[in-house]
């Protein structure tokens, strides 16, 4: 989940020409609904007649991060600071951008810089905490809670800090906090949305409420495999096995060398009394782990199985 910031128009106090003024605007009007090679194709021609125009190369940076060429947007962003490094929203913008490429520390460096320059961008704060993500949990709840104080409909904000809870085992916060993200985000619902807040039902026991989750997580994203892992763990505690093996097949099926697939799959078979099913799952477990936990309970388990 990717946030970044824009700047209209109206803010800025240079005075391009009417025609670099309409590609600006039209970029914005793009972007903000999400089409961002549009947006990008209308930033870049207001670009070609006036180069040191800072806001929009902030904007083009944006509409990158939004579609997903980081670097890219790290380049814009980037730029628009040497044009004016008093710009608040492109550090935003680059620090999300590196947080994404894996770069942490560079990423809450500009979001530092950001929130010095505008203690009111929610965006700096939510990008910072999307770096202190299962780093410094505090730190990250505390910095969704300043973005959501600044925007309380921070969709975005209100998942990451469900997520967040999830991780701390508080999982009615969670709940609460996933369930306001998709409200708030009814007509671009997030499937990992739908699924942690799953697995947060799963782990309260209420597991037709998980298993109604990991259904809509699976239908906005076939291919999500946790969400079929998920699944098959709420299946299997309400003693619905063949079901079970159905999800622990399919996430084979996308991620085939999973040991602990064929490890829970060949739990659920010994439910169902196919042994040798079982057993042959639990020597593909060992084959394709090296978690020596995991190797020993498959060993143990086959141990059971032959006596």
């Amino acid at each position: 989940m990717l946030c970044a910031t824009l700047l209209l128009a109206g803010c800025l106090e240079i005075h391009p020409t009417e025609a670099e003024e309409r590609h600006f605007d039209n970029g914005v009007a793009f972007y903000e609904q999400g089409r961002f090679d549009e947006a990008i194709s209308e930033f870049t021609e207001a670009l070609e007649t006036y180069p040191r125009w800072a806001q929009t190369y902030r904007n083009r940076g944006a509409a990158y991060l939004g579609k997903g060429d980081f670097h890219k947007a790290i380049a814009d962003s980037s730029k628009a600071i040497e044009l004016d490094p008093d710009l608040a929203g492109a550090y935003s913008n680059r620090g999300g951008a590196y947080i994404e490429i894996g770069e942490v520390d560079r990423g809450i460096a500009d979001c530092n810089k950001a929130i010095q320059l505008d203690p009111n961008d929610a965006v700096a704060y939510y990008n910072r905490g999307r770096g202190y993500l299962f780093r410094d949990n505090d730190k990250a709840i505390a910095d969704f809670n300043e973005a959501i104080e600044l925007v309380p409909e921070h969709a975005d904000a209100h998942s990451c800090r469900g997520t967040v809870y999830l991780d701390k085992g508080e999982f009615d916060q969670a709940i609460a906090d996933l369930t306001k993200s998709i409200e708030l985000s009814a007509e671009t619902r997030d499937a990992m949305t739908y699924n942690n807040r799953g697995f947060a039902y799963l782990e309260k026991g209420n597991f037709d409420a998980a298993i109604a989750d990991f259904s809509k997580a699976i239908e906005l994203d076939p291919n999500l495999a946790m969400a079929y892992g998920n699944r098959a763990m709420a299946y299997y505690e309400l003693g619905d096995f063949d079901k079970a093996v159905t999800d622990c097949t399919q996430v084979i099926r996308l991620l085939p060398n999973s040991a602990w697939s064929y490890y829970r799959r060949g739990l659920t078979y010994k439910e169902l009394g196919k042994n040798d099913e079982a057993i042959r799952d639990f020597e593909t477990a060992i084959s394709l782990s090296s978690d020596r936990s995991l190797i020993q309970q498959a060993e143990q388990e086959i141990e059971k199985l032959k006596k």
